[in-house]
């Protein structure tokens, strides 16, 4: 798949050879997620086989059942948020983006259980979310290829307040001198009729960088048993750079069968700096299979941004990811 769709270099106005290579990714993914979904009809994303009532709480569980379904199964930020089992994901990544060499990446993260804290005390070793680019949208994967990953390690605890979910933490950066940090983690969910919200926020202090902010507000709506629309809006601001950074990313999320889905997403970034204003939009397709028994994932997700760098052209790129997954949930 990889040597189909690495894109050319790219010029302006887009060529047959730009066009012809996405158009080429998109139909080599449409036309091998039908195989699968000939070959495997069960449910990627499970629906209760009573019939729904038309209440507001039925519907509401159900929304929020399969919004969860579909994090776990694409492995997103929020489903690492909220793991309480002990878990590790190593990812390696090959990405191309036009006019360069193909870059070879990996991370690692992971949640241990400590014995005896009753499930509500965690070893947490991740990718650091507070050094991301900041001219880059907050849902864009690649904004970290090619880039010496930092890594915070903490134990992170669990307490319920109220209808909230929070999650302190304490640990250091994985940096020499080591860096110490705080950060507290909320989150909360809240039926809307056949809507449910869910509300994230992080506050962290680091004593390199001083305090930053975080606040994601997602709104998931169910099409169908195969189709979870979602809307999420993200803002996050960090005192070393004055600068607060915005995300509007519309995702439609799509069963093929069970070890099969699909994401299209469309999306744009901007910031404050001088003044607000839209610095990059992009479209994305995210195909995700599972490949060996229930913990080798493969991703292939091909990408055109219009960055405000490049005057708006388009830039085409692609990043296939192989993802291993260990824990209780993936045996």
């Amino acid at each position: 798949m990889l040597a189909f769709c690495l894109p050319a270099r790219r010029s302006a106005p887009a060529s047959p050879t730009l066009l012809g290579w996405i158009g080429t990714c998109l139909l080599l993914l449409l036309v091998q997620a039908n195989v699968i979904a000939a070959a495997d009809e069960s449910a990627l994303i499970h629906t209760p086989s009573e019939p729904i009532d038309a209440t507001h709480t039925k519907v509401s569980a159900v929304v929020e059942d399969m919004a969860k379904r579909v994090d776990r199964f694409f492995a997103d930020d929020r489903a690492f948020e909220e793991e309480n089992d002990s878990t590790l994901q190593i990812s390696i990544d090959a990405s191309s983006e036009e006019g360069e060499a193909l870059k070879l990446n990996g991370s690692i993260r992971a949640k241990m259980a400590l014995p005896g804290a009753k499930n509500r005390l965690r070893l947490v070793l991740e990718d650091d979310p507070d050094r991301q680019a900041q001219d880059a949208p907050i849902d864009d994967p690649f904004r970290a290829l090619g880039e010496t990953s930092d890594y915070t390690l903490g134990l992170e605890g669990e307490v319920q307040a109220s209808r909230w979910l929070l999650r302190p933490s304490l640990g250091v950066r994985a940096t020499w001198p080591p860096d110490p940090y705080a950060r507290l983690r909320a989150i909360r969910y809240i039926t809307l009729g056949d809507w449910v919200s869910r509300l994230s926020g992080t506050a962290s202090w680091f004593s390199e960088d001083g305090a930053g902010l975080d606040g994601t507000v997602d709104f998931d709506h169910r099409l169908s048993d195969e189709i979870l629309f979602r809307s999420a809006t993200s803002l996050a601001w960090r005192h070393d750079t004055a600068q607060t950074n915005a995300a509007q990313v519309f995702s439609l999320f799509q069963r093929l069968a069970s070890r099969a889905g699909l994401a299209y997403e469309i999306g744009a970034g901007a910031d404050d700096d001088p003044e607000w204003e839209v610095h990059n939009y992009f479209a994305r397709l995210r195909y995700r299979r599972l490949v060996y028994k229930t913990w080798a994932y493969v991703d292939i997700q091909p990408m055109i941004a219009w960055p405000e760098e490049n005057d708006f052209h388009e830039e085409l790129s692609l990043l296939v990811r192989l993802e291993l997954n260990f824990g209780k949930a993936y045996r």
